[in-house]
């Protein structure tokens, strides 16, 4: 047989004496001794009739129950006897707060279960004498049912063990059920967001709401609420382009739309383009992948992760260069996926008309080809002709990128060289301090003088050169759409 733990507060709407509501009897009351007399009376006459007395909303759940599944409830009973003596609470304000608590029927509650055959454990929740507004007070109260609940109850991959106290049993169930329609506002407001982080965590966890009027329970799981509690940090995590925890996060979402855009979106920041491939022509996976650099460099920017944004925005800058080839060399120059790989490639058309892959390294492509309308390739013996870049920036870029970029103690460093270090020493140490150091001294990293901002200048120059800036905009404007839809969605 399966046995589920059922989790709540005992509050007003749970107990009728005589078929009325029994906490109109302490409302009588106006002095703590009253209450004590008054509790103390209760138990002796009503215990001897248990019949008198009845927990409706604990008797409606346990009569509900499936023929296979044994419920153990775990019942939280607020005492604020101390609050009051300290706050010296007296007259109608006694009499209005004493009623919500559970305390004063601790004994019949459990005379009552013993009776009808109940499995229960009972939680005397004792209030803190220092708390402003008691068992009303929404913050304290959350961080009260987190200390009080967090040290019995414990979560396995078989379900849920309770345990009171070192006397009594632990209790083994397959699932947590938290009853939230009972106590202050305040209280069943924090055991349900306490509910709600054990289902987060991905402990078996259901919710079940109860009233008078209806006799059958209302069972439901708290998605609602769930991504409620989630939307701030998938927010942060969009910021950032997590797209993977964010996917995470959302695993359980019933939208499998917005799990298929952020699945788009995580491959995309990943440049992986296996899925898009068929689709797109050789020159489009090139500007796809100059996009996302552009699109994702931010993040990496603005969370200091230097070497990771370097390589993207170095890789991105040979794109743009070869883009910037083909589109001086006219007719000369075409991009086609290489027939094994997939990969595009740049070919180049020789004067004797055949094709041959472009291959010229990244420096006298600058240099010269680009510089000087010819490059060549002294170990196949190519040469390379293109219209030269007569643009008045091109000396200044042609400075950044082959010449000067950043000082390192006494010299400069392009960011040409930068790369090399990069991919052949991994000195990623090196780079993190100069730009973190350029980052404290501009105030940020979005700072017209700061090595970052210079580099994507640069690079969103040379696309301009290219005369892709429309179509690499169009395809950056994509991939924000897709996080707006995705935040939307949330």
């Amino acid at each position: 047989m399966r046995k589920n733990v059922v989790l709540q507060i005992l509050g007003n709407n749970d107990v009728r004496v005589d078929s009325e509501q029994g906490t109109s009897q302490l409302g009588a009351c106006y002095t703590l001794e009253d209450v004590r007399d008054l509790a103390a009376d209760n138990d002796q006459e009503l215990g001897n009739d248990l019949d008198r007395i009845d927990f409706p909303l604990i008797r409606n759940l346990w009569e509900s129950r499936e023929s296979d599944t044994l419920l153990h409830f775990v019942i939280l009973l607020t005492n604020q006897q101390a609050w009051i003596e300290y706050h010296h609470i007296s007259g109608q304000e006694l009499s209005d707060l004493i009623t919500s608590d559970g305390y004063w029927w601790r004994n019949l509650l459990q005379a009552w279960c013993q009776k009808l055959g109940i499995p229960h454990d009972l939680i005397i929740l004792d209030i803190d004498p220092n708390l402003d507004n008691g068992v009303a007070n929404w913050d304290q109260m959350a961080k009260f049912i987190e200390e009080q609940l967090n040290p019995k109850f414990a979560f396995n991959s078989k379900g849920v063990v309770f345990e009171n106290t070192s006397d009594r049993p632990k209790i083994n169930a397959q699932k947590l059920i938290v009853q939230h329609s009972s106590g202050t506002p305040a209280l069943s407001g924090a055991l349900y967001l306490w509910g709600l982080e054990q289902q987060l965590a991905k402990n078996p966890i259901d919710f079940v709401y109860m009233s008078r009027q209806d006799s059958q329970p209302y069972f439901h799981t708290g998605t609602h609420w769930q991504w409620r509690l989630k939307v701030p940090q998938i927010e942060q995590l969009l910021e950032i382009q997590d797209f993977l925890g964010v996917k995470t996060l959302i695993q359980d979402h019933p939208d499998n739309t917005l799990k298929t855009k952020l699945e788009q979106l995580d491959r995309a920041v990943s440049f992986n383009l296996s899925a898009k491939r068929q689709k797109l022509s050789a020159e489009e996976d090139i500007l796809e992948r100059i996009a996302i650099a552009l699109w994702s460099e931010k993040a990496f920017r603005e969370r200091g992760q230097w070497m990771q944004w370097y390589l993207r925005i170095a890789g991105s800058f040979e794109l743009a260069i070869a883009c910037l080839v083909q589109h001086q060399g006219g007719n000369a120059y075409h991009w086609e996926r290489d027939h094994k790989t997939q990969k595009p490639i740049l070919k180049y058309q020789e004067k004797n008309q055949n094709y041959i892959e472009f291959r010229l390294d990244i420096s006298p492509t600058v240099k010269n080809l680009l510089s000087e309308g010819n490059g060549y390739n002294s170990y196949l013996q190519k040469t390379y002709i293109t219209n030269k870049i007569n643009d008045p920036a091109w000396k200044s870029f042609k400075d950044f990128y082959c010449s000067n970029w950043i000082r390192i103690s006494d010299h400069s460093k392009s960011f040409l060289e930068i790369r090399n270090e990069l991919y052949h020493s991994l000195l990623g140490d090196l780079i993190d301090q100069i730009l973190d150091e350029k980052t404290k001294q501009l105030k940020g990293v979005n700072h017209a003088d700061h090595p970052a901002q210079i580099a994507i200048d640069w690079l969103n120059y040379i696309v301009k050169l290219a005369n892709l800036t429309t179509p690499i905009n169009s395809k950056i404007k994509e991939f924000e759409q897709l996080v707006n839809d995705v935040k939307r969605s949330l």
